[in-house]
């Protein structure tokens, strides 16, 4: 595959990626992968652009009917405009699995270093190491009803900080985010459901005026074509 995906984020940055993908069946429920991945960031006034490169080797495996695991580990090579070259592990996985007909649960764990959010208080964090970790669920109470929920973290890690101006630098900072969610959801036809959904997301930083909580609440509409 050849896709090149561009991203605006807030009219500010700009993500280009490119990625070559080989798949090898070892049997019948098992794939291997392998992967190269390139990814540039461009544009931002405070933020310096940056490329990377991802090498990475996977498994998918159908371990029965109703359940599957995706995952791919490797290398990330990160170079930053007016910064410091590094590497870093990479790990991304994430399982899919139906208990019954009407209970599915799924769950995802990532590791990478990562550009969004990145200038902090004046300062640019050239590198930001970022762990993800969450889980969701499903189960349906009747044909056209359902519980939805989940949780997710996030660890923010930050360091190489170039200051602008008077900024004080503080690499070796970190952040935790929690979010958690509880909902129904409610099929109208076949391909169309609507969501509504209760939120409570909780922040804590090293970096000041950072931390936060938050509950927020919405309603969505879902229409598979």
């Amino acid at each position: 595959h050849y896709p090149l995906r561009r991203q605006r984020q807030m009219c500010i940055r700009d993500s280009y990626s490119f990625y070559q993908t080989g798949r090898y069946q070892l049997d019948q429920t098992r794939t291997a992968t392998a992967e190269y991945r390139y990814v540039a960031w461009t544009g931002g006034e405070n933020s310096g652009d940056s490329t990377n490169h991802y090498i990475t080797g996977g498994l998918e495996w159908r371990f029965n009917p109703l359940s599957i695991l995706i995952t791919k580990a490797g290398l990330q090579l990160r170079d930053v405009d007016g910064g410091e070259s590094s590497s870093a592990p990479y790990i991304e996985s994430a399982i899919n699995t139906s208990i019954n007909s009407k209970f599915n649960i799924r769950g995802f764990i990532r590791y990478s270093l990562e550009d969004y959010g990145n200038f902090i208080n004046g300062v640019d964090y050239g590198k930001q190491s970022v762990f993800r970790l969450g889980a969701s669920s499903e189960y349906e109470l009747t044909p056209r009803f359902s519980v939805i929920d989940g949780i997710d973290f996030i660890q923010n890690g930050y360091n190489e900080g170039q200051a602008t101006g008077t900024a004080v630098v503080k690499n070796g900072s970190s952040e935790l985010t929690a979010n958690a969610y509880l909902g129904t959801r409610i099929k109208i036809e076949d391909s169309l459901s609507t969501d509504f959904t209760v939120n409570y997301t909780d922040s804590v930083s090293d970096f000041a005026k950072r931390g936060y909580d938050r509950w927020r609440v919405s309603v969505g509409i879902n229409y598979t074509f």
